[in-house]
């Protein structure tokens, strides 16, 4: 098992590149908050995740990006980018990958330990080694609230960083301290959540992440007794930022991206979270806010240097790609900011159809050239989108979740909160028509009566997430399926953008002829839906690297005129568990798992002359090579 910890582990990082970030793996975890309850193996990664992060936050505080730890087995990694930029205080590069620092990334660690003990109610993780991590971040916040200049005008740095030689971003002003800074109450930060150097020290969306978790951090603290002082002092640092942010974050009645203290301000926003559109995911700031619902106006249009739209796409980019990239995670952030059903459905409609047949989120889509785009896959923002899906089943559960052949299993999806909340809309539809009648208004269908059993929520929830991040992870067959591939960007229509979104609802349901009630037609369905993307992969595609099920064609990683296996090999551990946990009894699976392990020995071949994205090939080719032996005996 703890080697098995460890791969999973390492799949977190060669995720996000050679390295684990802090920020990027809270965010890729975040999605599977709502089960770790469920899988006390998930559960147990997760914790063991925290409790690595926290040996390293210790040591290197201002740190956002770490090599592998001894115990992982995996060698260190080469950072051509860290090579000859200097870094004060010194790191060890045996441990360190990069050490810009971005004050998002201990926020991060401070939510995905708040992710964990709310699913697992587990105290065990706050040991000495987290209470360290947890002073260090408290040191740092403290240092990074104090001013440029002493009195004396002395220059005070707890930290530089150069910047320059092989690094992408530019040197640092000011001898690697940054721009000048004055005492606000907030904290400042070298680096935005992009990786891109700050214009101003003082980021908005990172301090407003700051003081949330750093409220969420002091209510856990208060749960251990002997911990009250760090309590209070984490409770009074969440205080001053966000009272800082009030005072000096707000310009013409908005929100800004960054200050200094001195009363420069920069407005803009970034599409990497926290941003400004994302104050509300974050839990900063209710949608509903007026101070909020103008910063998002501005946000969302040409106010904002970096928000552009074309005849392809629309949405917030960054100076990370550039001023006429935006990414689609942008437009997610823009879902969790409203309550508008017209506007969700636009923003969802225009997210999957961004993905140029290949069916996951990319980094960043050109606005002039759908073909264009940066990142095949990028993890961060498929997680965020799943993220995104399970908030609008709790909340919007009428836009995704609309059939009565599936009201019973949404009703066990949702759990306890969302069918109080259906029965309270009943209740009120009822009283207001004088009716009597015990039926729940469906939009667009009949009534039908209220679902009153509450059920198991974590297995269909875990079933239905399994099932979207397999069908997403082979194909774009799953937005076929789920209707969600027509053209809905309308360029002539510059008002609005999006052309009007089709009057029905996404209908999740479509391919289910009855209620999903039992956990052998939970399973049956999951089976299913990989089956009938993997045929459609056999039937068209076989041996290509990328699959395009809507031309019935397949294309290779680069421009080698033979594939190096990347959809099969990818998808071969997941053809292994089915074809386990069916016993072997399930003939189609088994000649699946034979034919892709056929192609593996007799096909499979690196030297074929073209290049390749070496993020790709760790991602999705080594993770699995070595995951296979804890999943399968058999030596392919």
């Amino acid at each position: 098992m703890r080697r098995l910890l460890l791969v999973l582990a390492a799949c977190t990082w060669n995720a996000i590149g050679s390295a684990q970030w802090l920020r990027d793996t809270t965010n890729q975890v975040s999605q599977y908050g709502s089960i770790l309850a469920a899988d006390n193996n998930l559960a147990a990664l997760v914790k063991a995740v925290i409790q690595t992060e926290a040996r390293w936050i210790t040591e290197y505080p201002y740190c956002g990006a770490f090599q592998p730890p001894p115990e992982s087995g995996f060698g260190l990694t080469r950072n051509p980018w860290a090579e000859g930029v200097t870094v004060n205080p010194p790191v060890d590069k045996r441990v360190v990958f990069e050490c810009k620092y971005e004050l998002d990334s201990l926020a991060a660690f401070l939510k995905l330990s708040r992710i964990y003990h709310n699913a697992t109610k587990d105290f065990s993780f706050l040991n000495d080694s987290w209470l360290s991590a947890m002073s260090a971040i408290l040191k740092v916040v403290d240092e990074q609230s104090q001013p440029t200049f002493d009195p004396n005008y002395n220059i005070v740095s707890y930290y530089n960083w150069t910047g320059g030689s092989g690094s992408p971003s530019p040197m640092v002003p000011n001898g690697g301290n940054g721009e000048p800074k004055g005492r606000t109450g907030m904290v400042g930060t070298s680096h935005r959540p992009s990786d891109d150097l700050v214009v101003f020290a003082y980021n908005i969306p990172a301090n407003a992440m700051l003081s949330v978790e750093l409220r969420h951090s002091a209510d856990l603290l208060r749960s251990v007794d002997v911990l009250s002082d760090m309590a209070e002092d984490a409770e009074r640092r969440a205080r001053d930022i966000k009272q800082a942010i009030t005072q000096h974050g707000v310009v013409d009645s908005m929100l800004t991206y960054e200050t200094n203290g001195y009363g420069g301000a920069y407005f803009m926003d970034d599409a990497n979270v926290p941003s400004l559109l994302s104050l509300p995911y974050l839990g900063f700031m209710d949608r509903h806010d007026p101070l909020y619902v103008r910063t998002r106006a501005a946000v969302l249009s040409a106010r904002n240097p970096y928000y552009s739209r074309g005849v392809a796409f629309y949405g917030v980019g960054g100076p990370h790609v550039s001023p006429v990239d935006p990414w689609p995670m942008s437009l997610i952030s823009a879902i969790y900011g409203t309550d508008d059903d017209q506007e969700i459905l636009q923003h969802l409609y225009t997210v999957v159809n961004s993905t140029a047949g290949l069916g996951l989120m990319h980094e960043s889509v050109n606005i002039h050239e759908p073909k264009r785009y940066s990142r095949s896959w990028f993890a961060w923002a498929n997680s965020y989108f799943s993220e995104m899906i399970l908030d609008l089943a709790e909340r919007k559960p009428h836009l995704i979740l609309n059939s009565s052949s599936f009201a019973d299993a949404r009703g066990t999806v949702l759990g306890n909160g969302w069918m109080a909340a259906q029965q309270k809309k009943a209740s009120e539809t009822a009283a207001a028509s004088d009716s009597s009648a015990d039926l729940k208004p469906v939009a667009h269908g009949k009534p039908t009566k209220p679902v009153t059993k509450a059920g198991p929520g974590l297995p269909l929830k875990i079933g239905i997430t399994v099932l979207s991040l397999v069908m997403i992870a082979i194909t774009y067959r799953p937005f076929e399926l789920f209707g969600l591939v027509k053209r809905v960007y309308d360029p002539s229509n510059s008002a609005t953008g999006p052309a009007a979104v089709p009057s029905q609802p996404l209908d999740f349901s479509v391919h289910y002829k009855t209620p999903i009630t039992e956990d052998t037609a939970r399973k049956a369905a999951i089976v299913n839906a990989f089956k009938h993307a993997w045929r459609g992969y056999e039937r068209d595609a076989w041996g290509y690297d990328n699959y395009h099920p809507i031309s019935h064609k397949g294309s290779n990683l680069g421009d080698a005129e033979q594939g190096i296996g990347y959809m099969i090999v990818d998808v071969m551990d997941t053809l292994m568990i089915m074809a386990d946990g069916a016993g072997g009894r399930d003939e189609e699976l088994n000649e699946m798992r034979r034919r892709a392990a056929e192609w593996m020995e007799t096909s499979l071949d690196f030297d074929n002359g073209g290049e390749v994205n070496t993020f790709e090939v760790r991602v999705n080719k080594l993770v699995v090579h070595g995951q296979a032996p804890d999943v399968d005996q058999d030596d392919h």
